[in-house]
C-alpha cells in the first residue's frame, strides 16, 4: 500500500505521522524545485501530466 495525493501539505503531514509508509505526489507541472521537496519527505512516487513528460524530464525524475 502507498498514499499518493495532489494535496502536498497532507502528504508532508502524513510523513510526520508515519516514517515508513510509501508516499507519492501528483504534480501537474515540470518545475525542478519540486524534487527537493520529494526528497525531504522521502516520496518515491510521482504522477505527472503526460504532456510534461519529455525525455529530459523523465531523466530528471529518475
Amino acid at each position: 500500500m502507498y498514499v499518493i495525493s495532489f494535496d502536498h501539505f497532507s502528504i508532508a503531514r502524513l510523513r510526520e505521522l508515519d516514517m515508513d509508509i510509501p508516499l507519492g505526489l501528483v504534480f501537474h507541472g515540470s518545475m525542478p524545485h519540486f524534487f527537493p521537496f520529494m526528497k525531504e519527505i522521502d516520496a518515491t512516487y510521482l504522477c505527472v501530466r503526460l504532456s510534461f513528460l519529455t525525455e529530459s524530464y523523465a531523466r530528471t525524475i529518475e
